[in-house]
């Protein structure tokens, strides 16, 4: 369960840090694209998440984390 979490919160960050670089670069369908699966899995996150106690909000933040570094680094190659 913690390593789902901690990919949920890289995937979701991930796809944010991405999307702000399609953003910048005015490239409006990856934008849509990338901005509608944010959305879907924000609405899987919230279920996920919200209602977990304890090291899981930790461990999706740490995803978190990681995903922005990853997100950086996808986006400057995109």
């Amino acid at each position: 369960m913690a390593v789902f979490l901690f990919v949920q919160g890289a995937l979701y960050v991930g796809l944010q840090a991405a999307n702000v670089v399609q953003l910048a670069r005015h490239r409006v369908g990856p934008a849509f694209v990338v901005g509608f699966l944010i959305s879907l899995l924000w609405s899987f996150n919230v279920k996920g998440v919200a209602f977990r106690s304890g090291w899981g909000g930790v461990i999706y933040a740490l995803g978190a984390a990681v995903g922005t570094v990853i997100g950086m680094w996808a986006g400057a190659k995109l």
